[in-house]
């Protein structure tokens, strides 16, 4: 660390500040972000700050604290702290931002509870602070917002990729708005009007569910095969693996029936976070399933590919979301899907399907694998410089504004 940085409690250098909702103040598409304790944000229609801030939650059943950075309005749970510089001529919030993160698996260890886990006000305000001159502040905050940005950029591509094949998927199959339609005549159906040449079947005649297995936590290693858990499941519809668990090799014949393939479609089947799901790309691979999840996949004899099956399996689980049984906790049931009636389209309108959104899917692959290089490459440089080893003084680095949100870090 360089003779100019300067070092302090945090409690002298930032204000804490908690939001007043209840987490369950969030409503669907509401005005503003709604941070809370999760890994999600939210939306809310209030609006009680409007500031550039570090937002912290305070609580977490297993200690693993959302932190995320965020300029606009917005408003907050009440365990959710919401964290300003008391001098900005001092102290960059941005860097704080990116300063904070090394600091969660010290806050993980240090913070309070049994069943649940906390973070107090006295713990955060005594934990110790480093911090160069504003300037170089500015220049680490950018370096480090460069790829944050990218990152973000990214994101929203996937995004519009998502709603292009989502596009093509109801005009082909919905609308049924396919090429050649105009020559196709419609038809009666249990499932209403079809195009004639269409049937339908049952979601057992194409499809299979496979359950995952409840990996006990004395085999997972630090080297190893990943494995999925439903709390990698994201707030898109992307595995997101932030805390990985790995098995031993040792292990890995033994339970390989569990290892996920490229394009496996994964539904939550139990608990609060019952119909999330998520798509398993090249990336996330070799990995495991563990237990509360199907990977849903075509039938190695079905007419199916796995393009066709995203997409179907997507508008199934809006049309079923209500159809959860359960006392304790809400769980889907196998024969309930499996007797789904859908679409078995010619195996000509399922091939020009394929054709048309592989390569979008392909995209997306590439882009989350851009994304998970950049986030790699981000958290190498990151304990560098924010610890001062890596000297950016006297580099000449353009300080522009970042893109308003970013990713969330957490312990």
């Amino acid at each position: 660390m360089a003779s100019d940085w300067s070092s302090d409690q945090l409690g002298n250098l930032v204000q804490f500040k908690t939001g007043k909702l209840n987490s369950n103040a969030a409503v669907p598409n509401g005005r503003y972000p709604f941070f809370t304790c999760s890994q999600e944000t939210f939306r809310t229609d209030t609006c009680a700050f409007d500031t550039e801030c570090v937002l912290l939650a305070g609580n977490n059943a297993n200690g693993i604290y959302p932190l995320k950075y965020f300029k606009g309005k917005f408003d907050a749970y009440q365990r959710t702290y919401v964290v300003t510089p008391l001098d900005s001529s001092k102290l960059n919030t941005r860097f704080l931002y990116f300063a904070m993160r090394p600091m969660l698996d010290y806050m993980r260890s240090i913070s309070t509870g049994a069943a649940t886990k906390f973070l107090t006000l006295t713990i955060l305000k005594g934990l110790d602070f480093s911090y160069p001159p504003l300037p170089t502040q500015r220049k680490i905050a950018s370096i480090l917002s460069a790829y944050d940005d990218l990152i973000e950029n990214n994101t929203r591509r996937i995004a519009i990729l998502e709603e292009m094949a989502q596009a093509i998927y109801r005009e082909w199959f919905v609308n049924f708005r396919f090429p050649g339609h105009e020559n196709v005549k419609l038809v009666d159906s249990p499932l209403g009007m079809i195009p004639e040449g269409w049937e339908v079947v049952r979601f057992s005649d194409e499809c299979q569910i496979v359950n995952g297995f409840a990996f006990k936590s004395k085999d997972y290693v630090d080297e190893g095969t990943l494995i999925v858990r439903t709390k990698d499941f994201s707030s898109t519809k992307y595995i997101n693996i932030t805390d990985p668990i790995r098995l031993s090799d040792e292990l890995l014949d033994k339970h390989r029936k569990y290892s996920l393939e490229e394009l496996d479609f994964l539904l939550i089947m139990v608990g609060a976070s019952i119909g999330r799901f998520g798509i398993v790309f090249r990336k996330d691979l070799p990995a495991l399933q563990n237990q509360n999840m199907w990977a849903i996949r075509p039938k190695s004899n079905s007419s199916f590919s796995r393009y066709y099956v995203i997409q179907t399996m997507s508008d199934l689980i809006a049309r079923v979301t209500n159809f959860a049984t359960g006392a304790a906790r809400d769980f889907y049931r196998k024969g309930f899907f499996y007797n789904q009636e859908i679409l078995r389209p010619p195996d000509q309108i399922l091939e020009g399907f394929d054709a048309v959104t592989s390569p979008i899917t392909d995209l997306i692959g590439s882009a989350l694998q851009k994304n998970e290089n950049l986030r790699t490459t981000r958290d190498l440089l990151l304990p560098k410089l924010i610890s001062g080893k890596l000297d950016v003084e006297d580099l000449d680095i353009d300080v522009m504004d970042p893109i308003q949100t970013t990713e969330e870090a957490s312990s």
